[in-house]
């Protein structure tokens, strides 16, 4: 088997540098700077993420509040009666998701570890069963920012008729 070309290169330390080095002789430096210098090119050629999951998070919120922007214009449309039903309903819908889940995963009902996919999933069956209409294709931040602003209104309806 044919080895890579190898380059040398020369590189120059401070002595104070030199004199800590020089402390540790077991140490090949050779490998440490040559493992150093790949670290350094992978950071470099490696995208920096950050820009990325920045963008994506304002996608996110953009969704999010798209998503209670449509509650508030679904809400105009419900009388209480129909969003006290999609409130009941959701939590039947989450309780047919918990029993379902705890049948394929072996879990105690009550304790079938639930995700926000999951109350989203029993928010759009309780809101599409009440309602007959259907959520929009969407995001799932948009179903939680909806599903979240329904919730509050629903929250201060129920303080105002004084049941909160």
């Amino acid at each position: 088997m044919q080895e890579a070309k190898s380059k040398n290169i020369t590189l120059t330390v401070s002595e104070g540098l030199a004199k800590s080095m020089s402390k540790y002789p077991e140490v090949t430096w050779s490998q440490v700077a040559r493992e150093a210098i790949e670290n350094y090119l992978k950071l470099r050629e490696e995208p920096d993420l950050a820009p990325l999951f920045e963008k994506w998070s304002k996608e996110i919120d953009k969704e999010q509040l798209d998503g209670k922007v449509f509650a508030r214009v679904v809400a105009n449309n419900l009388s209480y009666s129909q969003l006290s039903k999609i409130v009941r309903k959701e939590r039947d819908e989450i309780g047919v998701i918990a029993d379902s889940l705890a049948e394929i995963q072996g879990y105690p009902p009550d304790e079938v570890p639930l995700d926000v996919t999951d109350f989203n999933l029993a928010f759009v069956r309780a809101y599409q069963k009440v309602t007959e209409k259907h959520v929009p294709e969407s995001s799932e931040a948009f179903i939680t920012g909806f599903r979240s602003e329904l919730g509050k209104i629903y929250e201060k309806l129920q303080k105002v008729r004084g049941i909160g």
